[in-house]
């Protein structure tokens, strides 16, 4: 009786009930998050989730929530694989917050071996240099891995083919069995399905050195938005020698924003020679952002092809510093280039062409709440002068802008012309 009557009275006075049913659902290893569900709060709008590692139970209290709409499951922020987390939950009602859940501990599981597909066309006369090999032909293949979200995984394994028009990797069409997971991935939570996926688990077992190019790859119609080709936990990765076409996405953010190439906590890589074209097989402009940067410091990429990125950029680099971008084709895209929570350090754009742009905003936009980078913007090729950079005054991701305008520098035909309003206009959106 006395527990209806707390109920009751809770219920009563618009507070939220406690959470219960709190449970581990799933995980993606690739990314090293967990993914927990528990059951809904009759009248909750909204739940908060707290996590800690297991042995700091005292700074559970004094941790960060994240906030999420659904109880159906929800990923949490990137952890650490070998590490056991602490969790609890909450639910929110008319702006109430209701009381924490019992503490749960949930932690990762190592998941099977990915078997890379076999060589369809193998070579009579072994390479004396067998990692990396080439490999001649289509190699086609079915279906996202459950484990490891990729057609392929091929972990800490270089692969350098011998050119782009004679190996190409293909998804067959309409073979993948993951439209219904991907159709209910919560806004702000990215797309974890790719075509080929290289690189470590994560500190310490960083790749290194992965000398990945000489193939194609090329989207094929899934029923659902993935990315293409991504390098992970890794350092000094060669990526050159590229080809991928119509790798499908459908937004400017996640989960539609995916990326045709992509880094992830990859420092040190260098990518050279890698045409991203948006285009499916029919000519239309599928693709969201072609060039994705996450997470990495110290990349180089040259004398790169983006075309057509109908929904994203042609270049993203978010939470990176130290990014040097020189002979870089970014014509017919939505949005050229975006730098995202830019780590204090260098930008450099070298003849960077972004003729044809879509949006009409800026051409190059840079935002941080960490610091001020560095940014150095060399004979760009634009449809019509000046060059718009976009760095927003307002607060962002909920902190105070910190990326100064003054740290902006535009060099034309060997002057400096950061002065010259004809020349550079810096602001916000346009």
């Amino acid at each position: 009786m006395l527990l209806a009557l707390c109920a009751s009275t809770a219920e009563a006075k618009g507070r939220a009930g406690r959470v219960t049913g709190v449970a581990r659902v799933g995980q993606d290893w690739q990314d090293a998050k967990l993914k927990i569900r528990w059951k809904a709060v009759r009248g909750a709008r909204a739940y908060q989730m707290r996590l800690v590692p297991k042995g700091h139970y005292k700074q559970l209290k004094r941790a960060k929530p994240a906030r999420t709409r659904t109880a159906r499951g929800t990923y949490t922020r990137v952890l650490q694989r070998n590490r056991v987390y602490l969790v609890q939950v909450r639910a929110v009602k008319k702006h109430r917050k209701g009381k924490w859940s019992r503490t749960r501990a949930f932690g990762f599981v190592k998941p099977a071996p990915v078997v890379v597909a076999p060589n369809p066309n193998p070579n009579p006369n072994p390479n004396p240099n067998p990692n990396p090999d080439p490999i001649l032909g289509l190699i086609g293949f079915k279906d996202f891995t459950s484990t490891h979200t990729a057609g392929i995984d091929f972990r800490n394994r270089s692969v350098a083919h011998a050119g782009i028009a004679k190996t190409t990797y293909r998804m067959a069409p309409r073979t993948s069995t993951k439209a219904g997971v991907i159709a209910k991935i919560a806004k702000g939570m990215s797309n974890p399905y790719r075509l080929l996926a290289f690189g470590g688990d994560g500190p310490p077992t960083s790749a290194k050195n992965l000398n990945i190019g000489g193939f194609s790859i090329e989207g094929t119609d899934q029923g659902h938005s993935y990315g293409g080709l991504r390098v992970g936990y890794s350092t000094g990765a060669h990526l050159h020698d590229l080809a991928v076409k119509g790798i499908p996405g459908h937004a400017p953010g996640p989960p539609g924003e995916t990326f045709s190439v992509a880094t992830y906590r990859s420092d040190g890589a260098l990518i050279e020679r890698v045409r991203a074209d948006g285009r499916n097989a029919a000519g239309k402009p599928v693709a969201a952002t072609l060039f994705g940067i996450n997470s990495s410091t110290g990349t180089t990429i040259r004398d790169c092809v983006a075309n057509y990125a109908a929904f994203g950029m042609a270049l993203a680099v978010w939470d990176s510093k130290d990014t040097n971008v020189v002979d870089f084709d970014a014509r017919y895209s939505r949005h050229p280039i975006n730098f995202e929570q830019a780590r204090p350090g260098f930008i450099k754009l070298t003849r960077v062409d972004m003729r044809g742009q879509l949006d009409g905003g800026p051409h190059v936009t840079v935002n941080s709440n960490l610091g001020s980078s560095k940014v150095t913007i060399v004979d760009p090729k634009i449809d019509k002068w000046p060059l718009r950079v976009g760095v927003s005054s307002r607060p962002y991701i909920g902190k105070p802008q910190l990326q100064r305008i003054s740290d902006v520098t535009l060099i034309f035909n060997g002057r400096d012309v950061t002065d010259d309003r004809s020349k550079l206009a810096i602001g916000q959106v346009w």
